[in-house]
C-alpha cells in the first residue's frame, strides 16, 4: 500500500490532488485540522493499493474468480471477503469525511449537514449518503439547500440521477437466456413469472422456463402452474444437473428464463456450482433478485456472495413492504450495477415496474412508486 500525506486548505483541493497523484481508487485513511481561523489547513493521509499486491491477495482473488475450482474458492473465499470488507470500510471513511468537510459551514447544532440528514431519513446508508454528498460537491450541484424542501429534494434527485446513470451500461437488447439468482425468500419465482408474462403479452415473444429449484418444497409445482396458465413449457433440472441438456430443448424459442434455488450463506459451494452451470456453450446472464426489506448487512453479504456470477442487473422485490426506498440506491452503490425493475406486490403479471435513474430518484426522494 502506498501512503501519501497532504496539507490543503479545502477538501476539494485534497480530492483533486489525491486523484491526480494516486488515482480515482485512492482512499483517505485519516484527517485532522491544523491551526485555527483563516490560516487553518487540513492534513490528510491517503492510500492506494499497489497493482503488484501480495501473492496471497492475488491468489485469493483468483480463488473466487476461477470457475470449476471449488477447493480453491473454499480455501481463499473468506480471506478475500475480509480484504474486500476492509477496503469498503476505508472507502466509507473517505466518503464520510468528504461529506462532513464539504458542508462544514452549513451544519446544524449537531454538526450534521442538512442534506446528509435528509438522505439518512430516506433510508440511505451512511456510505451511500456520503457518496451522494461528494457528488453534490464535486459536480457543483446546488448544495445551498436545506431550508427549502423543494430545493433540497431537487438537489438530492439530481445527485442520485447522476450517480445511478454512471452504473448503467447503456441501452442493450435483452439477453436470450436469463437466470434469476439470490438468497432464499427474496421472491425469485414470482418475479420470474412476472417477467414471463411481460415477454409473452407485451413483447410477443416465445418463451420456455427452466427450474433448478429442487430444494424448496413446491417450487417446481408452482412454476408448472404458471406455465400451464400461460401455456409455456417448463422443464425441471436438479441444481447439480445438466443445464445445457435442458437448454437444448428450447433452442427454437425466443427467450428462456431460469429459476434457481436460494441457499443459506453457509453453503459456500452453491454459487460456484451455479457459475459452472452458467459457463456452458450457451451463455446465461444472471439477474440478482433482492428484497427491499432485506437488512443492510444481509444485502451487502448477498451482493458479495453472488458476485462470481457476474450479474448484470438487479431486481428489487417487496417494494410495497418497505417503509423507505433508500435501499434501492444502497444496493446500486454496493454492487455497481443498475436496478432495472422493482416488484410492487404479489399479483402476476401486473406488479412489476421498469425503472430508470429518474424514476429511482423520485422513488427515493419523493417516495413515488411508478404506477406502470
Amino acid at each position: 500500500m502506498h501512503l501519501k500525506k497532504y496539507e490543503v486548505r479545502s477538501i476539494s483541493e485534497a480530492m483533486e490532488r489525491i486523484r491526480r497523484d494516486l488515482g480515482p481508487d485512492a482512499v483517505i485513511l485519516s484527517s485532522r485540522r491544523i491551526g485555527k481561523g483563516a490560516s487553518s489547513r487540513i492534513e490528510i493521509v491517503a492510500a492506494m493499493e499497489r497493482d503488484d499486491g501480495t501473492a496471497e491477495e492475488a491468489s485469493a482473488e483468483k480463488g473466487w474468480r476461477a470457475a470449476g475450482e471449488p477447493g480453491r474458492y473454499a480455501e481463499h473465499g473468506d480471506r478475500w471477503s475480509r480484504i474486500e470488507a476492509r477496503l469498503d470500510e476505508m472507502n466509507d471513511r473517505m466518503l464520510s469525511l468528504a461529506s462532513k468537510l464539504a458542508f462544514s459551514g452549513k451544519n446544524d447544532e449537531r454538526g450534521t449537514p442538512p442534506l446528509y440528514r435528509e438522505l439518512l431519513s430516506r433510508g440511505l446508508s451512511r456510505r451511500a449518503a456520503g457518496k451522494l454528498m461528494k457528488i453534490i460537491q464535486d459536480e457543483d450541484i446546488e448544495a445551498n439547500a436545506g431550508q427549502d424542501s423543494d430545493r433540497t429534494g431537487d438537489t438530492l434527485k439530481r445527485a442520485i440521477i447522476r450517480s445511478v446513470a454512471s452504473c448503467s451500461s447503456g441501452p442493450e437488447g435483452e439477453k436470450r437466456i436469463c437466470a434469476f439468482v439470490g438468497p432464499a425468500g427474496e421472491g425469485k419465482t414470482t418475479t420470474l413469472a412476472k417477467f414471463a408474462a411481460r415477454i409473452l403479452y407485451r413483447d410477443k415473444k416465445s418463451l420456455g422456463i427452466i427450474t433448478m429449484d429442487d430444494f424448496r418444497i413446491g417450487a417446481v409445482e408452482q412454476l408448472k402452474i404458471y406455465g400451464d396458465i400461460m401455456n409455456v413449457p417448463v422443464i425441471s433440472v436438479p441444481a447439480d444437473g445438466s443445464l445445457e441438456t435442458a437448454l437444448s430443448s428450447f433452442t427454437h424459442l425466443d427467450r428462456v428464463l431460469i429459476d434457481t434455488p436460494g441457499k443459506s450463506r453457509s453453503d459456500g459451494e452453491y454459487v460456484m456450482k451455479l457459475r459452472r452451470s452458467f459457463r456452458g456453450s450457451v451463455p446465461v446472464r444472471a439477474n440478482l433478485v433482492l428484497s427491499a426489506t432485506t437488512g443492510e448487512e444481509a444485502m451487502e453479504d448477498a451482493v458479495r456472495r453472488f458476485r462470481p456470477l457476474e450479474y448484470e442487473k438487479i431486481i428489487m422485490t417487496k417494494i410495497d413492504d418497505a417503509g423507505d426506498y433508500g435501499c434501492v440506491y444502497n444496493v446500486i452503490d454496493l454492487a455497481g450495477r443498475p436496478v432495472t425493475d422493482i416488484a410492487t406486490g404479489q399479483q402476476v403479471p401486473r406488479d412489476i415496474r421498469s425503472v430508470d435513474p429518474e424514476r429511482i430518484a423520485r422513488l427515493v426522494v419523493d417516495r413515488e412508486i411508478p404506477r406502470h
